[in-house]
């Protein structure tokens, strides 16, 4: 990943920022990177040490690009221009707190198990209407990236949007206590990343550590249903609560071609038949954060509405397509229970407005640990008692999706399965089999299945059967 940084850097000033010593003076580096294979003349190339790579194996081929400084760390190399520091990592985290208090916008932190991404883009949006803001790009919600995301921030940043992901117990506090936020928001709490901290109880606790490094009187959002959440709420901070009987809630929800249009009120102010890109209930509330959050720093619910209608999806993340009469749904960029439960509701939702049939391809969902055979088969039944008409499952894991869909009254031939993800050839086959002019086709997996795939190869096979069809 290469960015433009805040500020030219001078290689004293790297080296005061990070404890690291330099005879490159006064050289200077105006982007920064830590992939040697996008080093262009002028940078700085950082040599992380990464579980797979170390950055310091590839010190020669970015000097050969055109590096202008190179951070790198004691006694494992030595160049004119370098910069010596104990750690990589921990010099790029001064590099980036540095530039979190020379520049010193508001900094509003996103997390939770679901709805990250979606909130922080709305959430940008919205505060984009008014505010010189800057946000975390794509996903990049761990230490390296939220590194980077204060790193890019341009010097008139007024408003820092930062998402903020975790696998494990402490993550989140170190990024918090990075960022110092002024607003923290907690989106929900579900099973996500269950197999590392073992019950919903400890990711709650995990997810709170967003307060560590809050600043006084900071804001704290979360949602209005989450019992886990209302506990070890600190005296310093104003919390609201964003749902149901919430301070932000919405109602009266209908879900449109590929729009939810939903009333809000926040505060006794209330934001009518507001239309959002994007389908289903979740939608709605990761808007409801979005408003709660350009109302407190004084947005026009003008200026709201438009920005929420426009606010951008990320590429697999409940994309919708429509192509030769079908509907399908791609959210291919990760998987929970309560994602994969909300996506099916959309399914329906939109089901019952084309009148068609509804088609659900759910593959394994990940890092659930030993509560994994018990959450798809619950899944698994979850389709069943909701009345999706097919069922197709991708990868071992999802075997138990079609378990749970049996026992809960699925009829057989309404279910195929496909325990092998390297031959997603077959699942493309099995949906062709099915699949017909009308249709609304869910796809939906954790990331590491590049479900996706079905998609591509779906697109050719399905095709192909309609034309044979007429």
């Amino acid at each position: 990943m290469r960015i433009h940084l805040d500020n030219a850097y001078t290689a004293e000033e790297i080296a005061a920022v990070t404890g690291g010593r330099t005879h490159a003076g006064m050289r200077t580096a105006g982007h920064l990177t830590t992939d040697s294979r996008e080093v262009e003349p002028g940078d700085l190339f950082v040599a992380l040490r990464g579980e797979h790579v170390n950055g310091h194996a590839y010190l020669d081929e970015a000097i050969a690009n055109g590096a202008s400084l190179l951070l790198y760390e004691e006694e494992a190399y030595t160049h004119p221009n370098g910069i010596c520091v104990k750690s990589c990592e921990d010099a790029l985290c001064a590099l980036a707190r540095r530039a979190r208090e020379r520049i010193n916008p508001t900094v509003i932190a996103i997390t939770g198990s679901a709805g990250k991404t979606t909130t922080k883009n709305m959430v940008a949006a919205v505060l984009e209407s008014t505010f010189r803001t800057h946000k975390t790009q794509g996903n990049q919600n761990n230490m390296l990236g939220v590194c980077m995301t204060l790193l890019s921030m341009p010097q008139d940043t007024e408003m820092l949007v930062v998402e903020m992901g975790m696998n494990h117990e402490g993550e989140i506090k170190a990024l918090s206590l990075l960022t110092s936020p002024d607003v923290a928001v907690i989106t929900n709490i579900g099973h996500a990343h269950i197999g590392n901290l073992g019950s919903r109880e400890r990711i709650a606790s995990a997810k709170r550590e967003i307060l560590a490094g809050c600043t006084s009187g900071a804001i704290y959002l979360i949602p209005s249903n989450e019992p886990l959440l209302d506990e070890h709420i600190p005296a310093d901070v104003h919390c609201r609560r964003i749902g149901e009987n919430g301070d932000c809630y919405f109602q009266n929800l209908t879900i449109g071609s590929n729009t939810t249009v939903a009333d809000f009120t926040c505060h006794t102010i209330d934001y009518p038949a507001f239309s959002l890109p994007g389908i289903g209930t979740h939608i709605a509330l990761c808007a409801s954060f979005a408003i709660e959050i350009g109302q407190t720093f004084g947005v026009s619910p003008d200026k709201i509405r438009r920005a929420l209608a426009i606010a951008p999806n990320d590429k697999m993340r409940q994309e919708l397509i429509r192509r030769n009469g079908m509907t399908i749904i791609a959210d291919c960029y990760n998987a929970s229970p309560e994602s994969m439960r909300a996506a099916c509701d959309t399914l329906l939702a939109i089901t019952r407005e084309q009148h068609g049939r509804s088609l659900a391809l759910l593959g394994d969902m990940l890092e659930l640990g030993e509560e994994s055979n018990a959450l798809h088969k619950d899944l698994g039944a979850y389709c069943a008692k909701i009345g999706i008409d097919f069922l197709f499952t991708f990868g071992a894991a999802a075997e138990q999706i079609a378990y749970g869909a049996r026992h809960g009254g699925m009829a057989e031939d309404r279910i195929f399965s496909n325990p092998t993800p390297s031959a997603p050839q077959a699942s493309a086959l099995q949906i062709d089999s099915v699949i017909r002019h009308g249709d609304v086709l869910l796809i939906k997996a954790s990331r590491a299945m590049a479900a996706e795939r079905i998609l591509s190869l779906l697109d050719i096979k399905s095709k192909e059967c309609r034309e044979k069809q007429t």
